[in-house]
């Protein structure tokens, strides 16, 4: 059910109890701090919160990296690619509540690779009223040369994909605390949206062997 969610949509939510995963085991990362710093580019996380890597939790927080490599977690990442996969990166992201539309918060589909899988659990509520994981469903994702019809600068705004796709086909995902996000951020165009108040998010990345 996961997988055919996932090759229809793009993405599918559950929860960690669904996976039988501790959300006090995730929520170790908060013994992590992470240093504030100034954005380097236009699409830089410290544009609007702060970002642990994945070499430093492997390092002072073992424990919620090799959560990345919980049976579960593996096996919806391999069912989905249909081959074995690596667990390419976990981190543990801190956004804050402001207004602007900035880095990571602007609709995009990531490049790093030609397919990845994001495994994401919300540390706190996320309602309506912002923070949630948005994305454009897979039958409804527009064709990139579209965007490049508008300014650069506004080019993946809301305004420009409210163009391009109506709102009441952008998804937002909402849930408790434990709330699991899964997405082939590769395959639709998804962002995070402005929260109310402060948000923490662990993401477990896979990537298939061999590409």
């Amino acid at each position: 059910m996961i997988t055919a969610q996932l090759k229809e949509q793009g993405a599918t939510t559950l929860t960690l109890r669904d996976l039988g995963i501790s959300l006090t085991e995730v929520c170790q990362v908060r013994s992590m701090s992470a240093v504030p710093a100034t954005p380097m580019h236009d699409w830089d996380i410290a544009h609007h919160g702060l970002e642990v890597s994945g070499a430093e939790l492997l390092l002072y927080c073992p424990t919620v990296y090799q959560i990345g490599v919980h049976p579960q977690l593996m096996a919806i990442a391999r069912d989905y690619f249909g081959k074995a996969v690596i667990l390419h990166d976990v981190t543990y992201r801190i956004d804050h509540a402001t207004p602007q539309q900035l880095g990571v918060r602007r609709w995009h589909r990531d490049r790093e690779a030609p397919t990845m899988l994001k495994i994401m659990v919300y540390l706190h509520e996320v309602n309506g009223e912002g923070g949630g994981f948005e994305y454009i469903p897979k039958p409804k994702t527009p064709w990139m040369g579209w965007f490049r019809l508008f300014p650069e600068r506004a080019r993946y705004t809301n305004r420009t994909m409210q163009r391009l796709v109506h709102p009441r086909h952008w998804v937002r995902c909402i849930g408790e605390a434990g709330t699991v996000i899964v997405a082939d951020v590769a395959a639709v165009y998804h962002h995070g949206t402005n929260p109310q108040q402060q948000r923490e998010i662990v993401t477990f990345t896979y990537l298939p062997q061999g590409g």
